[in-house]
């Protein structure tokens, strides 16, 4: 087995990771990631928590990666160990957890991190060179439906809206969203079941960070020909202007499915974005439309394989607005059968929309080298809507309240600039809800501890309560690693 510095680690059967880096946030954060990168450099997989954790309940996923690592390694910088006598420290919950778990804990010491210190030798500056030379990374994030009903178009200023999540669309190179309206400023806003929202809107999406967008959907002819037309026209401003790429519409009639080639630092990505459902048959010629039958199933595969083999890519990203039941979270069998024949057809990550709730998700897996290689998600639900005016206070399980709530998913995708391997070395769920405040706007807020406490200080104790359950609810999404 590989190693660093003589290292000897085990090896663990059909687990996710070979080691988990525990560290101290505060001082140890560059020794871990040095650490870190050294590994996996060597084929060593690594799971490392980047974000801050928040308060409360111990975070499932960390104690999940605990769990799927038969290593366990422990950075010891000065004073790490000062704050484990308290049962709530978090470095204290993972040491615990590992030993419960009977992992191999492993030491490292800050006087073996002095080799890496900022007067480290030239052969070890050349080395941390050729490796970040060697491996580059691509940030990315998927959010659901972005729609604008009437509660959400009466805001006086729309980037309220996204105020909250801003910060985490930073670290991303791309941010995915799903428009669901045409975008037409020469009409009004307009809410369901013709949607329509002006340029300002979708401004405000672009301003906060998001630049990549599905336009294929249900609602994508509400106003007609003419209306996808001027969403065309706003898409294809914004492109020039704002660096934004889109795909899902055309404006030459045509039956052949349009796609996105995306080009950023050494990276190539296909973005395709398809809709099987559309509530008028008007202008579908101008819409990238695949029936969802049996027939145009197979003749879809056969459209991606080509697609994929046309283009020289890194990575093939498929939006589809899929025809199913909108509000059930239960995925068929049959469904989940497409999406993996699409992967095998040269699909890297399916991102699939509609439903209007979280759904599962599945990270499918190289089996020999422990790596992610690709995604599905079925349905990350509404990123912003109002379908949740009403938040049932007294009964949060209530299935509509489901609108309310949603997925971000963040992937990084890491390539081997020798070999060509792509893969993916990091994921995580953001979990976001819309939070009506006291102004009556619809505003975003992470679905997490931190909101559960501003909402105790400020007296929403009915809001507080039910956030606190829509939060167990939505932690509970599935999520499936399957190894092939």
């Amino acid at each position: 087995r590989a190693s660093l510095r003589g290292l000897a680690l085990l090896e663990g059967e059909n687990m996710r990771y070979d080691a988990f880096i525990s560290y101290r946030r505060d001082n140890g954060f560059l020794m871990a990631q040095v650490i870190h990168d050294h590994l996996e450099e060597r084929g060593i997989h690594c799971f490392l928590d980047l974000e801050e954790l928040q308060a409360g309940v111990f975070d499932e996923k960390i104690y999940d990666a605990i769990q799927d690592s038969p290593n366990f390694i422990l950075i010891l910088q000065p004073n790490a160990l000062n704050r484990c006598t308290d049962e709530e420290d978090w470095v204290a919950k993972e040491i615990i957890a590992a030993t419960k778990m009977k992992k191999k804990i492993i030491f490292f010491s800050a006087i073996i991190f002095s080799l890496y210190s900022c007067k480290t030798p030239p052969e070890t500056d050349n080395l941390l060179k050729t490796k970040s030379q060697e491996i580059q990374t691509l940030s990315l994030l998927f959010l659901g439906d972005i729609m604008a009903h009437a509660e959400n178009f009466k805001m006086q200023d729309f980037n309220k809206i996204w105020t909250e999540v801003k910060p985490i669309f930073s670290k991303c190179d791309f941010v995915f969203g799903n428009i669901e309206s045409p975008v037409d400023d020469r009409r009004p806003f307009s809410s369901y079941p013709e949607f329509n929202m002006k340029n300002s809107y979708p401004k405000a999406m672009i301003d906060a960070g998001i630049n990549v967008f599905s336009l294929a959907n249900n609602h994508t002819n509400d106003q007609k020909i003419d209306g996808i037309l001027q969403t065309f026209l706003w898409a294809e401003t914004n492109e020039n202007s704002n660096k934004i790429y889109f795909s899902g519409i055309k404006n030459i009639p045509n039956s052949e499915i349009t796609y996105k080639i995306i080009e950023y630092n050494s990276w190539r990505i296909i973005f395709c974005a398809i809709t099987e459902i559309l509530n008028q048959n008007i202008g579908k010629e101008y819409i990238n439309f695949v029936n969802y039958t049996e027939q145009g199933r197979n003749d879809f595969i056969k459209t991606v394989n080509n697609i994929r083999h046309s283009n020289e890519s890194d990575i093939f990203i498929l939006s589809i607005h899929s025809n199913e039941t909108e509000y059930v979270k239960d995925v068929k069998e049959s469904r989940k059968k497409y999406y993996h024949s699409l992967l095998e057809n040269g699909v890297d990550v399916i991102w699939a929309n509609h439903p209007h709730i979280v759904r599962e998700r599945e990270l499918i897996g190289d089996k020999n080298s422990k790596k992610i290689k690709k995604i599905i998600l079925y349905g990350n639900g509404n990123t912003i809507s109002g379908q949740r005016r009403n938040p049932q206070f007294k009964n949060p399980e209530n299935s509509r309240d489901n609108t309310g709530d949603s997925l971000m998913f963040f992937a990084d995708f890491s390539k081997d600039l020798q070999t060509g391997e792509t893969y993916i070395s990091r994921t995580k769920p953001y979990y976001i809800t819309t939070y009506i405040n006291t102004a009556w706007n619809f505003v975003i807020k992470n679905l997490d501890e931190d909101f559960i406490n501003y909402l105790e200080e400020n007296n929403r104790s009915d809001w507080k309560e039910y956030i606190k359950k829509r939060k167990e609810i939505t932690e509970q999404t599935k999520e499936t690693i399957i190894w092939q």
